[in-house]
This record gives C-alpha cells, structure tokens and sequence, in this order.
C-alpha cells in the first residue's frame, strides 16, 4: 500500500509533529500545515499553498468555516474505491482543518444525473456541491457557479499557477497545468465550472510477460504465421487475443483469457465501446475538401450517426473482442474489471488510469510486467464524405480522453459556495494530487502535467518509486497516457442529455454483447432514442451546444 515515505520524495515532508496539533491537522512553526489521512499516512501542504482563509485562521487559532455544514454528492464506490476513495480518507481531516460538517453523499453511477439534476432544476438546493461526470456538464451549467474568480484567489488553496491567472481569457488558462486536450472539459466556453481533479483517458494495458516473451512470439509465429508484438492495430489486438484466450502459455496451471473487460449496466459501457468504435467512423487525417468529420451527430442537422457503417463494423468486433474473454462479463463492473486484470487474469485491457495504479499494489500479479500504449486504430475505417468503408495501411491511434473526469462544482443554490469551493480546490490542489494519483484505490487518474515524468512532465521517478511503483511500469505507463493526451484526441460528448443519450447507447450495447440484438439492430434503436432526446431537448439549441463543444462556433 502506499505509504507516507512517497510522499516524503514528492516534497511533502513529514514534519515532526510540534507547535498547535489537534488530532488530525498540526501547524506547524514555519506556518506549514500537516493533514493526517484515515489510511495512516500525512501530507503537509508548505505555507502559502492553502490559502489565506485556512492559514490566516489558524494562525489566529480558530477555523474559517466553523459551524458551517457542506453537502456534497458523487459516486458511491466506497471508502476504498474510484471517486469517494478520494474523499472520504480526508473526510475527517478536512472537517479539522475548516471548521465544516461536511457531508459526502454518495450514489451509483446510474443514479447520480437524476439525484443531481432533480436538485438543480426544481430549486431544491439540498447539495451545495457535486463531484460527477464532466459529461454532465452541458446539463448542469446554467446552475452552476461560474469558478473563474475563485480559482485564482489567494484566499483559497492554489490550483493554477501565477502566469496562468495572469491570462484574463477563460478559455487559455491552465494550459501550463493541464493537458491540452484536457483543459476544455471543465469548462464552457471561457467559463470554468469545475476544479480539475480526475484525468480520465483510456490507454490499451497489456501483459509484458506474455505479448513479449520470446517462446510465446516464437510460438504463435509458428502457429499463426504472425508477429507477437504490442499491437498496431485492433485487428491485431483481436488475433492475439483470441489467440491466447483458453491457452496457458506459461505452465502457470491456469488458463488466461484475451481481455478482461466489464460488461454491467452501470460500468461505463459506451466508453469502453467508443474507445475503439471512433476510429471505425474517422479518417486518417481527417477528410479532404474541408468537409469535417465528427462523430456523435451531424453539426449541421444533429442526426445521429451512431447506427452508421463504421460504428456497425467496431460494435461487430467488439462483439468478438467480448467473446474472448470470461463468459460472465455481463457481470463485470468497473471494480471487477481492474481487479481481475491486476491479478493476471487477462493478456489485454483497454482502460483508464486505475489500473496503472492498482497493478503497483500488494497482491498484484503483473506488476513489474505491465504493459501500456495508446488504443490502436482500426485498418476499416468508413469515409463519410465518400460514403463508404475503406482500408488504411496506417491506422490512426485512438487517441482519446474518455472516461468521467470526476471534478468538483459548486451549486449555485449552494449557501455556503466559498466553502464549498474551498473544499474542491483542496482536493485539487497540487500538494494533494500527488497522493491521490498514487494511490491504486482512489480513482484520481493520472493526466496533468504535474503527474508526467521528465521530459514530458515535472513529477519524480523517486516519488513513483517510494509509491511503490516498479521503475518500468511507471515509465511504461507515464509516457503511455503522455502519449494518449499529446495526440489529437476524438471528441468528448457533454452536451445536455449526454447522459440520457449514454444510457440508451449503454443498454443497447449490453444487449447486443449478450446476443439479443445483432449490432445493426441495436444502433438503429439507440439512434431513434437519440433523435427524441434531441427533440424533446430542442434541435437548435442541441446543434448550438454540439457546434460549441467541437468548436465549430
């Protein structure tokens, strides 16, 4: 498990406890501020680094926000699980440090839009805050409070740089902090409605020991006339690992299985499909005479494209991709999912940054093995603009930041907004996100540049190290997601109802991977679902909101 001798590496030096200490939060001489977590370990955030308000009151020996209670909503995973992993071990400790009551409420994944938009849009104000899905955003917005002041405040903990809080354009800050690709999730425009905090993106994980081992390339060279190899396409990927499902190439006494996937309703399904199906349905390149490709609608009508040919052809081999796995996928949630790879389930999975993690944990079974590279391309690919499925020899990577992002808004029915935003911008600190992307358990995923190492990023092989992470799969695995984040990433759907139109799209996938439906079939359901949400949400006002998020406005 991850320990406080990580963090020590990372700068956040475990100061002998002296000066005011009160069970959880010591201060410290030099003006310091130590939080002790519920797992055992500490963080100490250096003066200046918690804002004003925090330092200033207890300097003065009291709490900025005492007798104030803070209700805030996310997913429910548990205290050691993706998302609320990441706030209930400083549950108690933040409620020392600010003063607060704060109450953490916690939902399924399938339950959150509807507990959270039933609050926003009939006035009900119970939550002064919510830490969902950034595809939740286009609905969520005109309720929100606009972030752009606060997150440059030196009243509260630092997210942004100095130079960066220096740009007065919205939509140009946080470059330097953030990704490129991953900057306009948490914001509409040039208003920001999140702190970031999760940086979701999906990489293909793989098992070096197996994809790169001599005698196993040697043998399926001999029995399949191919190369073994890190895969270059998904038709490569499909033949491995159809290939090693059922087989036990290393004598270990159990049989693997080509991928370890989820398969539940409520495990995120339509990521896990659109990972692959957007590089079915754009060109390499995109196409010629400026016609512009997009993937979840047509800009200029809003009809669907889902049931297209591309998207047909990548459910048809995920389809087959699925079949080379466990037969009870169906049942396979998120937790499953990343469990049952880190315990060398699997040759392959395609996933976000929780497995990096966990593979560095106690009991896994492929760390010092992991193997990480962006999703690669399909060679079929259907060209829009020419109406038809063509072959590519060089298959575009999917390059992508799917996944929730999960990032802390304010409710603008909150009463207590300021402390609900200091409660967001904590967590998101960078003093704090050095121990949330280590540990396997919390879901907090790596993304920022802070997180990438040299030359990519400025964190330090030896916090990895002291984190308990193998020097390969932390470099491995660094520049895998780097990579992913630097390309030209597919579009990230968070336009109203994205959560209705990710539903349908769930639901119909599930049904067709269980065999009810054939791809074709369920595509053109989810398709006329699409179109009355489109229409019972407005099609102007849709086309508007898809145009803005392209950027096509």
């Amino acid at each position: 498990m991850r320990k406080a001798a990580f963090l020590a590496s990372a700068g956040l030096m475990l100061l002998p406890a002296v000066g005011h200490a009160e069970g959880l939060v010591t201060r410290h001489p030099d003006g310091s501020i130590e939080l002790k977590s519920d797992v055992g370990d500490s963080i100490t955030f250096p003066k200046g680094t918690l804002g004003s308000v925090i330092e200033d009151a207890w300097a003065n020996g009291t709490k900025p926000y005492d007798g104030i209670t803070v209700s805030v909503v996310t997913l429910n995973a548990g205290p050691r699980g993706a998302i609320s992993g990441g706030i209930l071990p400083w549950q108690k400790a933040w409620e020392e440090l600010s003063g607060q009551k704060l109450q953490v409420v916690l939902k399924p994944f399938n339950d959150l839009a509807p507990v959270i938009f039933n609050d926003l849009f009939t006035d009900t104000g119970a939550y002064d805050g919510f830490v969902p899905p950034m595809v939740f955003l286009g609905d969520m917005k005109d309720k929100l409070v606009v972030l752009n002041d606060y997150m440059c405040d030196p009243r509260f903990p630092k997210v942004f740089t100095n130079e960066e809080c220096r740009i007065s354009d919205g939509a140009e800050r946080g470059m330097s902090t953030l990704m490129p690709s991953m900057q306009p999730l948490f914001r509409w425009g040039s208003d920001w409605y999140a702190v970031p905090w999760d940086a979701d993106s999906h990489i293909l994980y793989y098992r070096k020991d197996l994809i790169e081992n001599p005698e196993v390339q040697a043998q399926y060279k001999a029995d399949t006339g191919k190369e073994m190899r890190p895969p270059q396409s998904q038709q490569e990927l499909l033949e491995m690992a159809c290939y090693l499902n059922g087989k036990d190439p290393l004598g270990t006494g159990k049989n693997l299985y080509g991928v370890m996937q989820p398969g539940a309703l409520n495990s995120q399904l339509f990521d896990w499909y659109k990972d692959f199906a957007d590089s079915w349905s754009t060109m390499v390149g995109g196409a010629k005479d400026g016609f512009r490709e997009t993937y979840h609608f047509d800009p200029d009508t809003m009809e669907p494209l889902i049931n297209g040919p591309g998207n047909v052809a990548a459910l048809e081999w995920m389809k087959q991709a699925y079949a080379c796995g466990p037969a009870d996928f169906a049942s396979i949630d998120l937790g499953g999912h990343f469990n049952r790879f880190v315990q060398g389930e699997a040759a392959f999975a395609w996933s976000a940054g929780d497995i990096a993690a966990l593979a560095e944990e106690e009991g896994s079974k492929i760390k010092g093995n992991l193997g990480a590279m962006v999703i690669p391309g399909s060679e079929e690919v259907y060209n829009a603009r020419d109406g038809k499925m063509v072959h590519v020899d060089q298959p575009r990577p999917a390059y992508n930041v799917f996944g929730a992002s999960w990032s802390g808004e304010v409710s603008a029915l909150s009463k207590n907004p300021e402390a609900t935003y200091a409660l967001f911008a904590f967590l998101g600190s960078p003093t704090m996100r050095v121990w949330n992307v280590k540990w396997g358990f919390d879901g907090i995923d790596i993304g920022q540049k802070a997180d990438f190492l040299p030359p990519n990023g400025t964190a330090k092989l030896e916090t990895y190290l002291a984190g308990g992470f193998d020097k390969g799969d932390a470099e491995t695995v660094s520049q895998a997601i780097h990579d992913n984040l630097a390309g030209p990433t597919f579009e990230y759907f968070k336009i109203p109802g994205a959560a209705e139109y990710n539903l349908a799209l769930e639901i119909a996938l599930q049904q067709t991977l269980t065999g009810q439906l054939e791809p074709q079939q369920a595509l053109d359901g989810v398709a006329e679902q699409w179109r009355s949400i489109t229409d019972r949400l407005g099609v102007d006002s849709q086309k508007e909101a898809y145009r803005l998020t392209l950027g096509l406005q």
